[in-house]
């Protein structure tokens, strides 16, 4: 599993979520809700949750919500998001380990509704007998054949240029940077 470092993850937030949110047709006026799963991480998510919160919403286009403790949410908690953002997992020693059976069935109903999730770096490091969960989230740390590479440039091809994501751009390279991230 590749990581990618904070200057990479603050280039390709916005495309991600965009991505997730064009599923969605707004008003130009109206802003996409994300709820932010923060406060447990084996990374630094008291540093890391409020640039990401500042990252959407100095962009104009999001309002955000952050909690940390998304084990209490339930259907009725996610219902007004349009896009749930982890920074959040049970990687390590954590205090929850679990979500209960009702936010698994409102975090399941929340994503068949079409609308977006999206796990940034080991927010995706949970629940590893909950197979739905990694496979949502598009990976998890996995104790022994997982590693941190080392940081390194790479370079950013552009496939599909017909989709309203990538119209107009080209391949572009990363720059590896440290993050302050341990």
């Amino acid at each position: 599993m590749k990581v990618l470092h904070f200057d990479s993850l603050r280039r390709l937030l916005p495309f991600l979520l965009f991505t997730i949110c064009c599923n969605f047709i707004f008003a130009a006026e109206q802003k996409i809700h994300v709820q932010i799963f923060s406060g447990q991480n084996n990374q630094n998510s008291r540093a890391t949750t409020p640039k990401l919160k500042s990252i959407l919403e100095t962009s104009g286009r999001f309002t955000v919500d952050v909690t940390e403790h998304p084990e209490a949410s339930d259907a009725a908690t996610l219902e007004k998001y349009d896009v749930l953002l982890s920074n959040w997992n049970t990687f390590g020693k954590t205090m929850v380990t679990n979500w209960p059976p009702v936010m698994r069935a409102a975090f399941l109903d929340f994503v068949r509704s079409e609308k977006g999730f999206v796990s940034v770096h080991a927010g995706s490091s949970s629940f590893y007998d909950w197979p739905e969960y990694p496979q949502l989230a598009g990976g998890a740390w996995k104790f022994g054949p997982t590693g941190h590479g080392p940081p390194h440039e790479f370079a950013v091809k552009i496939i599909t240029t017909n989709q309203p994501i990538t119209c107009g751009l080209s391949i572009f390279f990363s720059r590896p940077t440290s993050c302050g991230i341990a």
